[in-house]
């Protein structure tokens, strides 16, 4: 008889471990409030008017040993091994921790509507998540001012490059870049719409039910991307793994070296190298920033047109790389023998 497995969270990596584990034929659980897979990196892209379709569990998951629980997940009773949701007890043998993250002040269809009628937005934080929602609203709604806050300096983690042709394309755009400005989050904005991609938030769960969290609320895990108790796994934006970005990029990954690991094939430590950062600059630039392992920015940087249409690619891959491992096509991801420091 199989242990009893459940994964916590329909995100790139919770979705990858139940999806690597069931082609295998060992039976999973998933829970997650929501009913469908969202493709978190083209949130940007909905607040500006895209309509991205989620994918459904039931058709993810088709034919596949995964039973779907769509609930809330209130608490873990680690000393009797259950998961307590709003929709009843689960119990478990192993657990893979992966309800992610929230962007606190990013709600795209709140902000989908209100550009319908604003003639100004302000965008706090100067991140990846920050630079693509400016860009995309400056690209798709012309009549919106859209303005930038940095707290320090705008695509400091890119080449001078890269940063030169992100400074180009805003100054095209009319987008204003206010740059070594702090705001504080209770601050009073005269604007229309105010985006806050400063932060994110994390569920509390983890660290109620005593595990081993950082200052952030992230689990933090070993090389084999286990928690302070070892029949939990922890991947994804929820995971403290190293100083890692966090990303899909390495969700997916991790996703499924805990699912190799709980099959019994991984046998060695975890290891990882980005390879480059994607952003887009609405739908038709981009910027792709070739990286090492450790993600600092080497020289070359694919801008314009080439850099779009390699970020659409980027994001493809992301979902279907999902879609492929529950069909059968195995996920690889760069594994340098020997990372940075």
């Amino acid at each position: 008889m199989h242990e009893s497995i459940i994964i916590l969270g329909g995100g790139y990596g919770g979705v990858m471990a139940a999806a690597r584990l069931a082609r295998r034929g060992i039976p999973v659980t998933l829970v997650d409030a929501r009913p469908a897979f969202v493709e978190r990196i083209r949130l940007h892209q909905v607040a500006a008017g895209d309509d991205v379709a989620p994918v459904p569990y039931a058709r993810m998951f088709r034919n596949l040993p995964v039973a779907f629980v769509q609930a809330r997940v209130e608490r873990i009773d680690r000393v009797n091994k259950r998961v307590i949701t709003s929709e009843g007890e689960l119990r478990y043998d192993k657990l893979v921790y992966a309800l992610g993250s929230e962007e606190t002040g990013l709600n795209p269809i709140a902000i989908r509507e209100r550009l319908k009628t604003a003639k100004n937005m302000i965008v706090v934080g100067g991140g990846l998540t920050g630079i693509e929602t400016a860009s995309e609203v400056a690209e798709r709604h012309p009549h919106v001012q859209v303005t930038l806050v940095d707290s320090g300096t705008l695509g400091k983690g890119l080449s001078p490059r890269a940063q030169r042709h992100l400074r180009t394309w805003f100054d095209a755009h009319n987008v204003t870049v206010i740059e070594n400005h702090r705001i504080a989050q209770d601050a009073h904005l005269a604007a229309d719409i105010v985006v806050w991609c400063t932060s994110f938030t994390l569920s509390p769960i983890a660290r109620d039910a005593g595990l081993h969290v950082n200052a952030r609320g992230q689990i933090v895990v070993d090389d084999r991307l286990r928690s302070s108790d070892p029949s939990i796994f922890a991947v994804g934006d929820a995971a403290a793994c190293r100083d890692y970005r966090m990303s899909c990029a390495l969700a997916l990954p991790m996703g499924a070296h805990v699912a190799d690991t709980i099959a019994g094939i991984a046998r060695e430590p975890f290891r990882f190298g980005f390879a480059i950062q994607c952003i887009s600059l609405g739908r038709h630039d981009g910027i792709i920033q070739l990286v090492n392992a450790d993600d600092s920015p080497k020289e070359m940087a694919i801008t314009g047109r080439p850099g779009a249409w390699i970020k659409e690619l980027v994001c493809r891959y992301a979902a279907g790389s999902l879609k492929l491992e529950a069909r059968g096509f195995h996920y690889h991801w760069p594994q340098p023998e020997q990372e940075a420091a």
